[in-house]
């Protein structure tokens, strides 16, 4: 096989290439190469800190789902006798929502009732907006078990929600991640709407672990 001279090897002493010499490249090929060891172990140990700290989160939020079941029992005792065990479920892909509570599809079949919270929401929450978020979701399964459908935020909802002690509204609006802006028109008085969403519900409600966030500049096109 025939090769171009440039590829050729030589005989004779290695030539340095211009502006190094050859001490400069021994130097270079007798560096120690730092060990990747090190950066695995920290890797490691940061992986075991978020997975306890993710067990911990979820041991609390299953101790606070407990003691207000238990609670909501005591004050519908009818409703809770009839109810199957409540479970708990952490989803990672959950951005619209803080928590969700499911006991029956849309065409009305039943299902088993689960609430279903957010792994950055359980994270993030304190343990008094956390128990709140818990409490919500046990009055939307209790409502929907005593009407047999879903009854989302009616008045069935907001009477259980005032017996288990919390104020009966949305603990997150789906308007809190769509700022107003006003646009200026050539003629006419300006207008005022709501930006299209460009940042999960999570991001605006969970506003502390999501500073780095820029908002979008205002429109000064006259």
């Amino acid at each position: 096989m025939r090769t171009h001279s440039r590829y050729r090897t030589r005989p004779g002493p290695t030539r340095a290439p211009p502006g190094r010499s050859v001490s400069h490249n021994r130097r270079l090929l007798t560096t120690p190469v730092p060990s990747c060891h090190a950066a695995r172990r920290r890797m490691r140990d940061l992986r075991s800190a978020a997975s306890s700290l993710r067990l911990e989160a979820e041991a609390r939020a299953c101790r606070i789902l407990a003691e207000e079941l238990a609670r909501a029992a005591q004050r519908f005792p009818e409703v809770a006798a009839r109810l199957p065990p409540v479970e708990l479920a952490v989803s990672g892909r959950m951005t619209l929502a803080l928590a969700t509570a499911r006991c029956f599809r849309r065409d009305g079949k039943s299902l088993a009732p689960r609430i279903t919270i957010s792994r950055l929401a359980l994270l993030a929450l304190g343990p008094e907006r956390l128990r709140d978020t818990l409490i919500h979701e046990v009055a939307h399964v209790y409502a929907d078990a005593m009407a047999g459908s879903r009854q989302c935020h009616g008045a069935r909802w907001r009477g259980v929600a005032s017996a288990l002690g919390i104020q009966p509204r949305r603990l997150a609006s789906p308007d809190e991640s769509r700022e107003i802006q006003e646009f200026k028109a050539r003629h006419g008085p300006p207008l005022r709407r709501r930006r299209r969403r460009r940042r999960s519900l999570l991001a605006a409600v969970l506003a502390d672990g999501f500073r780095g966030l820029r908002r979008p500049a205002a429109n000064t096109r006259p």
